[in-house]
């Protein structure tokens, strides 16, 4: 993700993989998620209910707000736990 800027509050736009994208943050950060592995196949709802994301970003990118609230919440919690073994390695 490059070239990251807040166009307006809540609204960012950014470079990925040379295409040009504009996101609200919450986006932004599940589409960081979604591109470091995380599976969101389960609550993606843009293609419609149970169709998961069929490898495209627009069925995240589309899905309803409350698609959207559990896939920032798996995203925060894979965050956490990212965190927890940079800053506690055993």
């Amino acid at each position: 993700m490059r070239d990251l800027k807040v166009e307006h509050p809540g609204v960012f736009t950014y470079e990925d993989d040379e295409i040009k994208h504009q996101a609200n943050f919450p986006l932004c950060l599940i589409k960081m998620a979604w591109n470091a592995g995380c599976n969101f196949e389960d609550l993606a709802d843009g293609f419609g209910p149970g169709q998961g994301t069929k490898g495209d970003w627009s069925g995240i990118r589309d899905s309803s707000p409350k698609a959207v609230e559990l896939m920032l919440q798996r995203t925060l919690e894979q965050i956490k736990v990212l965190f927890k073994a940079y800053y506690n390695p055993e």
